[in-house]
Order: structure tokens, then sequence, then C-alpha cells
């Protein structure tokens, strides 16, 4: 790193915290705290969300799979996105959710179950998170260190330190004071700020990449993969433990079963102007990965050659000794990609970069933090009271939890011995709640026969078989489950126990309608209770209600189309591959480059997109905030009498 890049990477870092402080003059209430009072539109939330969603282990984590394994991944992940697709178009969970005015999903399990089940499902929620974010802090720091070529250990006051501990205890600060400024206010100015940064930078070093290295010897070194392993063609990759077809099927019934329940950006999913704000989020969200993904491609294959063609021999042997001071055999891995990036991005390049990771790394634990440090206090502590704390009282429970979680994360980083694939890890520790969760969100949103015994049950049924899992693992080191199998079990015991027990449980049918504030139940002059125009023909079958506009229905569309040619694309690719003899690794090859070229060209266009449009959401943002009339009611605490609440927010939106 030269002094113009450490340069490059302290003035963001001002910049960005100066940007905190600022909107700080906005977070009055704890909806503000919270939900940024609800006052977001697509755009904006589609970049803030966007960036914190990457993080600085996504782009780590893709690394590792592409340098693992190739494009081939991307044929699998290919065939499920237009299920994830579908769900965003659909407004699948997140509509409704957003007609309930729940804060967190915590508060619409109380409203839809019982307190009890709040508290329960919030916990497990809570321990499910800091151990998935656990590893987060420690792995982000690392990249720093072997990227920027810092030494691995310093002496810190006579004391020999590892440097990725000084690093990460930097960061975790930075991240803590932007979370505590402002809230999800803050975290969605800053995030977007950041999300603006990377995009561009993301496709700015894509295409140095392509034309720093001869891409010639890229390709031709992919094509040397040992048999059952190819980088090129996914019908030969039944030597992969990992990332195989099998892994990706369990994550495409995720993208059904488990829609919002990730809870690590929970303030966005209660932030949206109203429901349909929300809807075209998701749906705009489905063009934001590719900046994110092209590079994460371009990278990982380049140092796969970098590592394997004599053409690179000199630089291979340096990172070689760099990754060889690494215990793990899978951090070094992770770490191999960011090193060889190192030796090879010029002066401000590695600036841009380096900043592209640090606001990653910001982004996504200043959300993590906001996300489980609320989740403690609204869901399991909160509900525990009597009576609602007061809102002094209030936010400072909340920032004392917020500063727990990061205290916590930064000790299970430093102590925990990672020897597992990133994506793997994530898998196992994300399924202790949402293998359960899945079932207890559909069933309250869809089925008004769903009981709270049955959610119970689920969450119990789900929670144990994933911790068991982990536990075997942990304890037989040829335990035959990987952690998406683990994931699937659990995710089907789960479902079958809750609509077993709903059926045999349940005495009369919950009303839905009074809960989503709809029908006759819908608040007067309320935006996100509209109530729909019935819409006939071509549109209802495709799900378009009176809401869309004409360039809603054309944004519906080219998200839909899009991948849809992508998938229809791999699966002539992999039939002709199939069938056809002569049809091997080459053909494959021809079609990757094609790809990789295409997939940075509509990257930089839906990254001009979407900057455009949330420049302007970001200015209506600041309009809303000034105007609209906080309410002290509104903090997630539901009282006895659930009619009070109810009357009192009639009573604001009335004024408003």
């Amino acid at each position: 790193m030269h002094l113009i890049d450490w340069s490059i990477v302290i003035f963001l870092i001002i910049f960005i915290g100066g940007i905190a402080v600022w909107t700080q003059r906005y977070n009055k209430s704890i909806a503000d705290f919270l939900a940024a009072n609800r006052c977001a539109g697509r755009y904006l939330l589609t970049v803030a969300e966007g960036v914190a969603l990457t993080g600085t282990l996504a782009f780590i984590g893709d690394f590792e799979r592409h340098y693992v394994s190739g494009f081939t991944t991307l044929c699998w992940g290919a065939l499920i996105t237009p299920i994830a697709v579908i769900v965003a178009l659909s407004g699948w969970v997140i509509y409704r959710f957003r007609q309930t005015k729940a804060l967190t999903l915590a508060q619409f399990f109380e409203i839809r179950y019982n307190r009890k089940f709040r508290v329960f499902s919030g916990f497990i929620c809570f321990v499910s998170g800091v151990l998935n974010i656990g590893i987060l802090p420690g792995i982000g720091s690392r990249f720093f260190v072997y990227f920027s070529g810092l030494p691995t250990k310093v002496f810190f006051f006579g004391f020999e330190v590892q440097t990725f501990i000084i690093i990460m205890f930097v960061l975790l600060t930075l991240a803590v004071f932007i979370t505590l400024k402002g809230g999800q206010i803050a975290i969605m100015v800053t995030d977007f700020i950041q999300g603006v940064f990377v995009l561009v930078i993301c496709v700015v070093i894509s295409v140095y990449l392509l034309y720093k290295f001869d891409m010639e010897v890229v390709f031709s070194s992919l094509l040397n993969a040992p048999k059952g392993q190819s980088m090129l063609d996914p019908l030969n990759t039944s030597q992969f433990k990992e990332f195989n077809p099998w892994f990706f099927m369990v994550l495409g019934v995720s993208v059904i079963y488990n829609c919002m329940g990730w809870q690590g950006s929970q303030g966005f999913n209660a932030s949206a102007k109203n429901p349909h704000e929300a809807r075209m989020g998701r749906i705009l969200g489905t063009f934001r990965g590719g900046a994110q993904g092209t590079i994460s491609i371009i990278a990982a294959i380049c140092a796969y050659a970098v590592m394997r063609h004599v053409k690179y021999a000199s630089v291979a042997e340096q990172v070689q000794q760099q990754i060889s001071q690494i215990s793990s055999e899978y951090i070094g891995t992770q770490m191999v990609t960011p090193a060889v990036l190192g030796h090879f991005l010029p002066v401000g390049l590695m600036g841009s970069f380096c900043a592209v990771m640090l606001f990653a790394f910001l982004a996504s634990h200043g959300v993590f933090l906001h996300s489980w440090g609320s989740i403690l206090v609204q869901d399991v502590l909160l509900p525990l009271r009597k009576e609602p704390l007061s809102k002094e009282k209030h936010m400072k429970w909340l920032r004392i939890s917020i500063v727990g979680v990061a205290v916590f994360i930064f000790l299970w980083s430093s102590l925990f011995e990672f020897n597992e694939r990133v994506m793997m890890y994530l898998t196992i520790t994300n399924a202790i709640f949402l293998s359960g969760s899945g079932a207890a969100i559909i069933g309250g949103l869809y089925w008004r026969r769903g009981t709270t015994g049955a959610a119970f049950t689920a969450m119990i049924m789900g929670a144990g078989l994933t911790v068991l899992g982990f536990l075997l693992r942990g304890i037989y080191p040829d335990f035959p489950f990987q952690g998406h199998w683990i994931f699937a079990i659990a995710m089907f015991f789960s479902m079958i126990s809750y609509i077993v027990v709903s059926m045999l449980s349940s005495k009369e049918a919950f009303n839905i309608d009074q809960m989503l504030h709809r029908e006759k139940y819908a608040i007067k002059n309320d935006d996100a209770c509209t109530l729909q125009k019935e819409i006939k023909g071509w549109r209802e079958r495709f799900g378009i209600s009176s809401e869309f506009t004409k360039r809603d229905i054309f944004v519906y569309f080219l998200a839909f189309a899009l991948p849809l040619i992508y998938c229809i694309a791999f699966v002539v690719m992999g039939i002709c591959s199939f069938l056809i003899p002569q049809f091997g690794e080459y053909q494959w090859l021809k079609f990757w480059k094609v790809y990789t070229y295409f997939s940075l060209v509509t990257a930089g266009c839906f990254a001009i997109w979407l900057l455009i449009g949330g420049s302007k959401d970001l200015m209506a943002f600041f309009k809303s905030l000034k105007m609209v009339k906080r309410n002290d009611v509104d903090d997630g605490y539901i009282v006895e009498h659930p009619d009070l609440v109810q009357e009192e927010l009639v009573k604001n939106f009335d004024k408003k």
C-alpha cells in the first residue's frame, strides 16, 4: 500500500464518520433508531441493503468459492435464481410483513402467536445470529493484513499480538460508532454512500483485471483442473463435496421457505415507506449483485492462474510464502485471492479496493450490530417487562446491547479456531433459527389455522436438529452430512411438525385481516394500508396490483427476463454437454468468456441506474424525516390491551 492508497482509505473513513455524526439530528424516536421511521424508498433500500448484505465476508466467501470451483457454481446458482426472482416479484412474505407494521420479526410473532413465543424465538434468533456473525470480523480483518502486505504479528506494549486482532478492534469500534450515532438512519445513509462507491470501484477494477491479465493464459489454466474437479464444466464436478448441485438445491428451497427469516438486516425489512416500496426494493435487489459477482469471479480465476501457471511463478512463490504462515487450511485458501490482488493492483486502485472492502466491513457489521443488538432488547428483554420503557432508557438499553454484541464477536473471532468453509459455517449457524422460523413465518402470515403450539414445535425441532448436527460434525470428522444436508433435514421436519400440530390443535381461525390492517381494519390516511383496486386480465395472472406504474411493470418483467435467459442458456449448455460426446470443456470455455464480458457490461449499466434512483430517494428520505410526526408509542412494545395502541396509532396517522 502506497501513501496515496492509505490517504484514500483514511479520507473515506473520516468522511463516513462525519456523515454518521450529521445524521444524528434525525434520530428522535425509537422508530427512527430501529426502522428509519419507515421513510425509505426502493432505490435507497436496494443500494444500502446491498452493500450491507455483501460485506467483507461475502466477498471473501465468493473469492474462496470461485477459487476452489471456478465458474461451475455459477451454473447451479443460475438455475435457482429464477426462484429468488419470482419470490421477489410476488412480494412473498415481505409485503404482508410490512402490512403488520411490526418493527421486528419477533414482534410479528407476538401479534400472531403470543408473547412467550416472541421471547423464545427472539432468543433463538439472537443466539443463531451472533454465532453466525462471530467469525466475520476476524476473516474480514485478515483480508486487510494479506491484501496490504502487513506483517502478521506485531509487538504491542511489549507483547506479540496478531495484526488482524488490532485491525479488528479498530474497525469494530468504527462500526459501533456509526451505529450508535444514528441507528438505522445513520446505517441507511452511510451504507448508501458506501454502496455507491463499492458499485463503481468493483466495475472499474473488473475492467482493469481484464486488461492487466492475459485472459487466454487465465482461461487455459482452468482447463488443467483435475478430473472430477472441473473449473468450467458443471457436469464434471463429482469430486466437489461442498459446492455441489445438492448445496444449491437446498439453497433454492431455502429461498422460498426462509424468505425474510434471516434477521441480520432486519432494520431494512421495516424501513420501507409502504409494502409496495418494500416489494420493489426486493425486485431491484435482483440487479445489485452484478458488480460484486463480476469482480469475485474475475479476481478468483486470475488468482487461480497465478498460483498454477508458469508465467506467474515468481508471484505465486511470494503469495505461497505469505499464506504459509496461516495454520488453518481453510483460512489460507480464503486469503489467496486477496494476496494475489495485492501484487497486481496499481497505486490508487489498491487504496480504492481496500476502501471497498473497508466499506463492506463497516456496512455489514454496522447492520449486524444494529440488528442483533436490537433483537436482544426488542424481542427478549422488552417483552419480559410488564410495562414499556421510557424513550431515554429504551435507547440506552439498545446502545448497551449493541456494544455487548460487538464485544462478543470480537472475542469469538479472536479465540475461535476456524476449520470449515465459510459458506458451510454460515449455513449451519443460520439454520439454528431459519429451519424452524420459516414454518412460523409462512404459517403465521398465510394460514389462518396455524397455532402457537405448532410454532413452538417447529422452532424447537429446527433448532434441536441443527445443533445436534453441528455437534456431531465436531465430534466425528467423518460425519457424512455436510452443513446444507443438516439444514435440509431440519427444515423438512420443522415444516411437517408445524402442519401436523396445527391441524390437531386449531380450534378457530385467526383474524389475518386485522393483523394486516386490511379491509375494514385499514388505518385511515395511511399509504401502507391503502386498499388495492381489483385487477383483472393478464396483470392479475402475474400478480401485478393496482399499485404498479408502467415503469414498475417494466422493472418487474426485466427482473424476470434476465435470470430466465441465463437459466435457459445454462440448461441448453448442460443438455449439449450431456448428449454430445464432442461437447467438452473447450465449448464451456467459450461460453464462460461471453458470460464474463456480458456480465461486466450489464453490471455497469445497472450500477448507473441504481445510483441515479438512489440519489433521488436519498433526498426524498431526508425530506420525509423532517416532516414525519414521531409517535413514542411506536416502539415495538405490545401492551396487554393492543387496541389502545391501535387507537393511538390511528390518531397519529389521522393527524399526519
